[in-house]
């Protein structure tokens, strides 16, 4: 399929229009009002201030369309660019639209230089997959969001991550206490502390905490009772511990509070791993590139069997990885620190 991906014209206000009352129709189950979403499209194609859309074009047709609204973040001192009115025609989904259309945004933020990240809502139930997403979720379903970062023009990595999202209520820590206790057992704390959650899983609680220029991993029980022998916190980061030297794969735990204490449950921090995540459908980066997904399946056999055969010591194998570890003084009944 040919396709060429251009800025949206006044002569696209039409088909645009059509696509949007689409979307609503088949996320929301809604008419929307003609002339006012005629008027909507109107708005931004003749004010760039308020955004501007990008059409996908094959077929002599437009065949796709994105709209970018922008936000500015004092914390990241840049602009977000929001992903909004995101259609594929149903004749076009499953063949590379969206991802043609995500792929020439992301280029066009990061050589606008101003940019510090993408954002996109996808409604849960509708996954966001290359070439099939029929609408942005803006509507009354769950919401997950997904984002990407770029480095900011002075310098500054303003990375937003794909996985995390704002904490889920009733899941929050308290910062207070957490940050007292980090900078006791952190020798390099930088202020603010910053907390963000991963939404992914089903089981442990994870959390990103931005410390300053550095991103750490805490894990925590699910919030609730749980069974005496469940969600053990400590026991998976001694494994961690037993793990970490031999295979470097696996990321390495910083710190282990055995108490309540803090945060009220048992806890543990481990380094931040980067890395594209594969769920149910392969990511944009992997396109259509057969011999790449090769290479990744044969990878993921391959770690899993060099797994078994890394050189754990015999008595850290027997002992789960319980070893001698710095303690935090400040903290001395729940407290195992591993020196960053």
């Amino acid at each position: 399929m040919d396709l060429t991906i251009r800025p949206a014209q006044p002569a696209d206000a039409d088909i645009i229009a059509d696509y949007n009352a689409a979307i609503a129709r088949e996320t929301e189950h809604i008419e929307l009002d003609r002339e006012r979403l005629a008027q909507g499209v109107h708005a931004v194609l003749s004010d760039p201030s308020k955004g501007f859309y990008t059409v996908a074009e094959a077929d002599g047709r437009v065949v796709g369309q994105m709209l970018i609204t922008y936000e500015w973040s004092d914390w990241r001192n840049g602009v977000f660019w929001w992903i909004q009115s995101v259609y594929v025609h149903a004749d076009y989904r499953r063949r590379g639209v969206f991802q043609e259309l995500y792929r020439h945004i992301a280029a066009q933020a990061k050589q606008a230089g101003t940019v510090c990240g993408l954002r996109l809502y996808v409604g849960e139930g509708e996954p966001a997959r290359a070439g099939d997403l029929p609408a942005n979720g803006h509507g009354r379903s769950a919401l997950s969001r997904l984002r990407s970062g770029f480095r900011h023009p002075a310098g500054t990595t303003m990375m937003e991550t794909a996985d995390t999202a704002p904490i889920r209520p009733g899941e929050e820590l308290p910062l207070e206490r957490l940050a007292e206790f980090l900078r006791a057992c952190l020798p390099d704390w930088q202020e603010p502390l910053r907390i963000e959650q991963f939404p992914g899983g089903h089981s442990n609680l994870t959390y990103l905490l931005r410390v300053g220029e550095r991103e750490l991993v805490l894990r925590r029980p699910p919030v609730g009772p749980v069974a005496p022998t469940a969600h053990d916190m400590v026991r998976e980061c001694r494994l961690l511990e037993l793990v970490h030297p031999a295979f470097p794969l696996a990321p390495r735990p910083y710190l282990c509070c055995e108490g309540a204490s803090v945060i009220g449950v048992p806890f543990y921090v481990m380094e931040r791993r980067r890395g594209v995540v594969v769920r149910r459908e392969l990511p944009a980066e992997f396109g259509e590139d057969l011999a790449l997904r090769r290479r990744v399946s044969e990878a993921v056999v391959d770690t899993l069997a060099d797994l078994p055969r890394s050189p754990f010591p015999s008595r850290g194998r027997r002992r789960s990885g319980r070893g001698p570890l710095a303690t935090a003084s400040n903290y001395p009944a729940c407290n195992r620190c591993v020196p960053a």
